[in-house]
């Protein structure tokens, strides 16, 4: 990354040997990564759905009725009128191991969207760690929390870096080279605009969050494509939305699942 940005990316990786045969008229081990022709989404909602439900529903679930169980006593031994006591230490506790259980969810679902993914029907390998996953996200997530979430495509592009930099197709690593400056724009429009039109603009806002990742990723020295379509998108978002309210949440990894494979579905 160049200016603005939390540092460079996790470096290119060179081509290594084997892995993808090359097609009819090319020659050399690297020929289909260099011009890599499908990409499809493969992995089952089920593998997401135990971290899921551990790291993030639960968590979130039973933070809601402490929270709302203090309220309520709150409210009932407060004599009227008087300002409510203090929150007691505990409640703080849970919020940071709410927190805490996020990133391993967070990083559970980074390794889900990259393994399930496959280039010419090579399936890419995540090789990453939640050890190294934390090292590299602490301080931009830090940054980000210190601007009121200003330093968010800064964020994501060290996100898409880092995820990048870990996944691979037969020994060949993919990278990032996207700078979250460029993206900052249209972002903060996007977000302007999906607020005014209550979620309906979010659609034009992923697209173009989508277009920013996968044109600035590559492998084999070839960068991908994406193809917007955020009428679409939009219908797609609308059930999904949908469905995960009327099921408390318990539909979001499958959700998540179906979003994912759109989006590597408009990838070329």
């Amino acid at each position: 990354m160049s200016g603005g940005g939390f540092g460079g990316p996790w470096g290119g990786y060179g081509p290594q040997p084997g892995g993808f045969g090359p097609p009819p008229g090319m020659q050399g081990p690297m020929a289909v990564v260099a011009h890599p022709r499908s990409l499809r989404f493969a992995m089952s909602a089920g593998t997401l759905v135990v971290a899921y439900l551990l790291w993030k529903w639960l968590p979130g679930a039973a933070g809601w009725v402490v929270n709302f169980a203090f309220g309520v006593s709150a409210a009932v031994d407060a004599p009227h009128g008087s300002a409510a006591p203090p929150r007691p230490a505990w409640t703080h506790l849970i919020t940071l191991a709410q927190l805490a259980l996020g990133v391993i969810y967070t990083h559970a679902l980074l390794k889900f969207e990259w393994d399930g993914l496959e280039i010419d029907g090579r399936r890419v390998r995540y090789v990453g760690s939640l050890g190294s996953y934390v090292a590299a996200m602490f301080v931009p997530m830090v940054i980000t929390v210190c601007t009121l979430g200003f330093a968010w495509p800064w964020f994501l592009a060290r996100y898409n870096a880092y995820a990048a930099a870990h996944s691979e197709v037969d020994g060949v690593r993919l990278s990032f080279h996207g700078d979250g400056g460029d993206l900052f724009g249209r972002w903060l429009l996007g977000s302007v605009l999906s607020v005014c039109t209550l979620g309906i603009y979010s659609a034009w806002l992923y697209s173009d969050i989508w277009a920013w990742t996968w044109e600035n990723t590559e492998i084999g020295g070839r960068r991908f494509a994406f193809r917007r379509d955020p009428s679409a998108l939009l219908g797609e978002l609308f059930v999904l939305s949908l469905v995960t309210l009327c099921t408390a949440g318990i539909y979001w990894p499958w959700a998540v699942a179906r979003l994912r494979a759109w989006e590597v579905e408009h990838v070329q």
